[in-house]
């Protein structure tokens, strides 16, 4: 699965995977060269969502390839990876 994130600033946002690419790119360009304004961020969400996107505002759009992690393999990838279920709690 395809997962399109838009990173302004600091702030993430996952799109719906029915966003249009070429025309966010578009409108965060035009934002760009028109010294800025503010651009719609098609966050999926029953509110707008809006940025001011200047020349010196740091925007990254990113595809990324999500693979489905719904096995019941007990695999853990990082040390920061931790099974609660095998924690033992003391009260």
């Amino acid at each position: 699965m395809k997962l399109l994130d838009l990173t302004i600033g600091t702030r993430h946002f996952y799109l719906p995977a029915d966003t249009d690419f070429t025309e966010l790119e578009t409108r965060i360009t035009n934002a760009v060269r028109d010294g800025g304004t503010l651009v719609e961020i098609p966050t999926g969400h029953p509110h707008p969502t809006t940025a001011l996107i200047t020349p010196a505002t740091p925007v990254f759009l990113d595809h990324l390839e999500v693979t489905d992690d719904t096995s019941d393999t007990d695999e853990l990838h990082s040390p920061l990876d931790f099974d609660i279920s095998t924690a033992l709690w003391s009260t």
